[in-house]
């Protein structure tokens, strides 16, 4: 069995910080906005095979987009082999500075 001490997890951490000229109005929970947001803006930078679903891509393996936004389970996995994804692989935080 392998301890958490054993796994080689890369972890990194990136800081956005955006700013408005005019007022702005947050859902109460904006992680589904701001994910969306940069799931579509991803997918328009990376992906090269427009129109496709991602699973029926052939570049599906290489794709950052696919690998993070229909992340796939590991080919030699045996706990998830029932499963067509697995989860994604980054966390959302926010935080809302207001400034006048």
């Amino acid at each position: 069995m392998t301890s958490i001490s054993q796994l080689n997890i890369p972890i990194k951490t990136y800081r956005f910080h955006f700013a408005t000229d005019s007022q702005v109005r947050l859902p109460g929970f904006p992680g589904s906005a701001w994910r969306g947001a940069f799931g579509h803006a991803l997918k328009k930078i990376v992906c090269i095979v427009r129109n496709t679903p991602c699973n029926q891509c052939m570049l599906k393996n290489a794709c950052v987009y696919s690998r993070v936004f229909e992340t796939p389970p590991p080919a030699n996995t045996e706990k998830m082999r029932k499963y067509t994804a697995a989860p994604h692989p980054f966390v959302l935080q926010f935080g809302v500075i207001i400034s006048r």
